[in-house]
């Protein structure tokens, strides 16, 4: 039986026998608590690495927007960036990121280091740096390219950063409950209270358990999903996509996938501002998923395209019903932010027989088949078919083979020569670009341009021949030769480009030329009526700038005289079209020369190219023709050739034009 005074004994041999106990305890809680401390600080070093990712996204979403209100504050921007790249790479580098008892933090890094979303930042960031020293021939397009990605990151590093922040509050709070449990168990020992202390710390610790879960069920989410418009993105399109084509495939089904890209998007941007673009794109998802079924998936695969996967299709008209349904409720008329607007879109399809096609070869067929819609014009739709396949493989290979040549050098302008139609004296070059292809010989644009222009190496290609032209103009007028002058062949992309100006100023600083020396050549086709398209403020700060501006195939766009007027045109270069047959055909004469007098009726030169034979020299020069181009004074040459065919000229001194001339003077082009 257990009496007063010997319980006493018994409580105090209890708690002598519990701290003999935990003495041996206390020196492992020792152990254990330096090792949590350890972790919880390596895991607050890892929240700062995600942390000092957040201003460097920022910064280089914010890209565009600098270099499009003042392009030279664009090497200052990115100057910033380069220091914040440095600052944060010299965190991971860290002493304390590698502290022995940092488990959790290296989880946590290596989550940092693997994401692909860190990856496409840390890599953007790097191309950032690259921007600064190509500065100022940096482009919009390029950091409104780096934007987007950046844009793309920011949600997930800044729940990575919570989520790490929370991971290690978490490892602080463990310290507490594992150095307070043993507490708990002696009070328990004396007074019988049990755990009363240690149970609002457990509840504590998982609350924020929980709440770490929900910031990775979040992060899982953002990974998967588009944040603008909630629809399941790319990656998550090729996880399902997957496990749609096997289950068609051991079911005997047929899928298929539509892309669907939206009709001139950027002019919506352009012209009524992102935030009503962003409220179309948000309409198109809404369109997307009320017309699909139930087992189908819709993905926002880019800023302004969009994929439908159909788990079973049962008839091609099936497929032809939804295509033309989807085109006409996208192009209903909606109002965003007080402006009515109306968009577009194409569509491609491609099928998935039962196990013939991955889903990434699906999507690359429905990108193909998207491809020839667009080309028949708006609001179209299009199937892929296995010509199309063999078509690509082999525009494939020249895209490749295309690369290789710019980084081997073995593009290069050749010049064919424009003279005065009355006296032959030259006037200058245009600048042409052709391909030496180490098999395949000298290939010209015709083997290679629409490669250029769907790959997006037009704009390289045209650095490329700017460059060597300004630099085979500043020879030859050092020279003495009667060179005054080169045109250049500017492309859409190029013009749609807010730097292009101040990039084309720049190199022709850098040659020691003048803008007056060069003549930029857009085709009349390519210009819009869009007043604030940056294609038509380009225009008019080319003509502001004294670059003298000229309308190529003129004759052949659409609303010729409108463009004559809208812009600043210094010169038309008619059409070949209007020349043939131009000394036999009365109302090829009459066409003609009625351009020519509303070209000089406005004081704009009139050129006419693909003039091949001294007939149509006599018959253009009788109707008051500037000056010609064509094989009959010289075809296409190379920077050697050229400078051979100007020391031939300025040997005849400029001489006028007699008729006893004139077959000499031109039939010497010929030979070149």
């Amino acid at each position: 039986m257990i009496t007063r005074s010997n319980g006493w004994a018994w409580a105090l041999g209890m708690t002598a026998a519990v701290a003999a106990g935990g003495g041996v305890y206390m020196s492992r809680l020792a152990i254990e608590a330096d090792r949590i401390d350890d972790h919880a600080a390596a895991l607050f070093n890892v929240s700062q690495e995600f942390e000092h990712l957040i201003p460097l996204t920022r910064a280089i979403a914010r890209l565009p927007e600098t270099t499009e209100n003042d392009p030279r504050l664009a090497k200052e921007e990115l100057q910033r960036i380069t220091t914040l790249i440095r600052d944060w790479r010299g965190l991971m580098a860290g002493p304390d990121r590698r502290a022995d008892g940092a488990d959790g933090a290296a989880a946590a890094g290596t989550r940092l280091s693997d994401a692909a979303w860190t990856r496409s930042v840390v890599e953007a960031a790097e191309r950032a740096q690259l921007l600064v020293l190509r500065h100022p021939r940096s482009t919009q397009a390029e950091s409104r390219e780096l934007s987007e990605a950046a844009q793309a990151a920011l949600p997930y590093a800044e729940v990575a950063a919570a989520q790490t922040r929370a991971e290690a509050e978490l490892a602080r709070e463990n310290l507490r409950f594992v150095a307070l449990g043993w507490v708990g168990l002696i009070i328990a020992a004396l007074a019988g209270t049990g755990f009363g202390l240690v149970r609002p710390m457990a509840r504590e610790r998982a609350e924020r358990g929980e709440t770490i879960r929900e910031l990775e069920r979040r992060m899982l989410h953002g990974a998967r999903h588009d944040p603008l418009t909630g629809l399941p993105n790319r990656k998550y399109l090729a996880e399902h996509g997957a496990r749609m084509l096997a289950a068609a495939g051991r079911g005997g089904r047929v899928a298929a996938a539509l892309h669907v890209n939206l009709d001139k998007f950027k002019a919506i941007n352009d012209t009524l501002g992102m935030k009503v673009g962003d409220d179309v794109l948000r309409r198109v998802s809404l369109v997307l998923r009320a017309e699909t079924r139930r087992g189908d998936f819709v993905a926002r695969v880019g800023a302004d395209e969009f994929v439908v996967m159909i788990s079973e299709v049962v008839t091609l008209e099936q497929l032809v019903s939804l295509a033309a349904r989807l085109i006409e409720r996208i192009g209903e008329p909606t109002v965003a932010a007080g402006e009515e607007v109306r968009a577009t879109a194409c569509v491609g399809i491609a099928l998935a027989e039962p196990e013939k096609v991955s889903v990434d070869r699906l999507l690359m067929n429905a990108d193909l088949a998207l491809f020839d819609a667009k080309a028949g014009g708006r609001g179209r739709y299009a199937f892929f078919t296995d010509n199309r396949r063999a078509e690509f493989e082999t525009r494939r290979r020249v895209a490749n083979e295309l690369r290789d040549a710019i980084a081997r050098e073995q593009l290069e302008p050749f010049f064919q020569p424009q003279v005065c139609a009355r006296t032959g004296r030259p006037l200058g070059f245009e600048a042409l670009v052709r391909w030496r292809h180490p098999e395949r010989g000298l290939l010209t644009p015709f083997h290679f341009l629409d490669v250029a222009k769907e790959t997006g190496l037009i704009e390289q290609i045209g650095e490329i021949v700017t460059r060597r032209a300004l630099s085979a103009l500043a020879v030859w007028r050092s020279m003495g030769l009667p060179a005054n002058r080169i045109g250049l062949n500017i492309s859409a992309k190029e013009l749609r480009d807010s730097a292009f100006v101040d990039k084309l100023a720049w190199d022709v600083d850098a040659a020691g030329l003048e803008p007056r020396n060069i003549g930029v050549e857009i085709l009349e086709s390519v210009l819009i009526e869009d007043d604030s398209d940056p294609m038509i403020r380009n225009v008019a700060a080319l003509s502001a700038a004294g670059f003298s501006v000229e309308l190529d195939d003129f004759g052949t766009g659409h609303a010729s005289i409108a463009n004559l007027k809208k812009f600043r045109v210094n010169k038309i270069k008619i059409d070949r079209s209007f020349v043939t047959d131009i000394d036999t055909q009365p109302e090829q004469q009459k066409i003609t020369r009625a351009m020519i007098n509303l070209a000089h009726s406005l004081d704009v030169e009139a050129l006419v190219e693909g003039v091949e034979t001294h007939a149509e020299l006599r018959r253009l020069r009788a109707m008051g023709c500037d000056a010609v181009q064509g094989y009959l004074v010289g075809r296409p040459m190379s920077e050697a050739d050229a400078t051979a065919w100007l020391k031939a000229q300025a040997e005849h001194d400029g001489a006028a034009w007699g008729e006893s001339q004139e077959s000499d003077l031109l039939s010497g082009g010929l030979g070149v």
